[in-house]
């Protein structure tokens, strides 16, 4: 008979559970209270105007740390200028380098100095002649058979 108690109890409080529904039951304070319809529908309508204040607050505020200025895009953009800016700069360094070198090479080794001034100044030695020819224009050696 005991087991027999032990499971009808077990079973009781388990349906008990499964069926326990939400209820607009209120305490009672001794005083008589009746269901009043329209005051659960302010309620409603107060609760989705919360939730809809709060969807719009939280969209406006979205909205604006990413499109605002200094917003999440702006920095995004900016993070992209200064790593462009890192790249020229490092290819404007490697120049400066070079030219270092050069210049280091010319003020060291005079045959770099006089092939310098032949190249690219023009410059000759006296009773030396120079000679300029003409490279061919690229539009005529494609015409020509």
């Amino acid at each position: 008979m005991k087991k027999k108690w032990s499971a009808l109890k077990k079973g009781a409080v388990a349906v008990t559970l499964v069926t326990a529904a939400a209820t607009d039951a209120r305490p009672n304070d001794g005083k008589a209270t009746r269901y009043d319809p329209a005051q659960r529908r302010r309620r409603e309508r107060h609760q989705k105007g919360a939730v809809i204040l709060f969807a719009i607050v939280f969209l406006t505020g979205s909205a604006a740390a990413l499109f605002a200025k200094g917003g999440h895009l702006e920095r995004r953009r900016m993070e992209r200028r200064v790593q462009l800016a890192a790249k020229v700069l490092d290819g404007q360094l490697r120049d400066v380098h070079k030219l270092q070198r050069q210049v280091s090479e010319i003020n060291r080794d005079p045959v770099a100095r006089e092939r310098l001034a032949r190249e690219e100044l023009g410059y000759s030695r006296r009773g030396e002649i120079v000679f300029l020819l003409a490279e061919p224009d690229e539009n005529s050696s494609a015409q020509t058979p």
